[in-house]
């Protein structure tokens, strides 16, 4: 392990990728664009910090946006192909349902006002994390004998994946404190 400016220990594999990243982007350049992303900008080199022009911050999805994510997602998975012309497209898009014989997914008992209550109940999800959700939702209706998304289904889903996220969420706390403990200085 060697030290770097800020007294943080990295590994020489590492030391080498900063630097030679250190040596591409030391000249501005508008032949390419770099784009970083990550969810520990503080664990960042500072000389790779300081090569950042521009930063945009991503927060997770508020109410509305969750909202409209469980429904777009809904109707990508969920929602049957119902006229002729429908179902032909949606062949022409996925061939193999026409060879596994994929079965549709049918909505019950699901409204509005339910996925904007889930959508409160959602709150610190990632949109990743709803996709995975509403594929839940997804699979689980389609492991029954008649394949329909209901209220049941989605609640036993739900719970879980609630406590899912409230173990992450208590596990990145954990990582803050220990990050904090370990870099005072940030």
């Amino acid at each position: 392990m060697r030290r770097r400016a800020g007294d943080e220990l990295i590994s020489e594999n590492l030391r080498n990728a900063i630097n030679a990243f250190l040596y591409r982007s030391g000249s501005p350049s508008n032949k390419f664009m770099i784009v970083l992303a990550t969810n520990t900008p503080q664990l960042l080199d500072i000389a790779i910090q300081d090569r950042i022009d521009e930063m945009i911050m991503f927060d997770k999805p508020s109410y509305k946006e969750r909202s409209n994510i469980l429904y777009h997602y809904l109707l990508k998975y969920c929602k049957p192909e119902r006229t002729l012309l429908s179902k032909l497209k949606s062949y022409l898009k996925n061939p193999t349902k026409v060879f596994y014989k994929i079965k549709f997914i049918n909505i019950s008992q699901i409204d509005s006002d339910y996925i904007d209550d889930i959508a409160k109940r959602t709150e610190g999800f990632s949109g990743r994390e709803l996709n995975k959700l509403v594929v839940s939702w997804h699979d689980a209706a389609f492991a029954k004998s008649d394949p329909v998304l209901d209220k049941a289904t989605v609640e036993s889903v739900l719970e879980r994946h609630l406590d899912q996220n409230k173990i992450k969420r208590d596990w990145n706390a954990g990582q803050e404190e220990y990050f904090k403990l370990m870099h005072p200085k940030l």
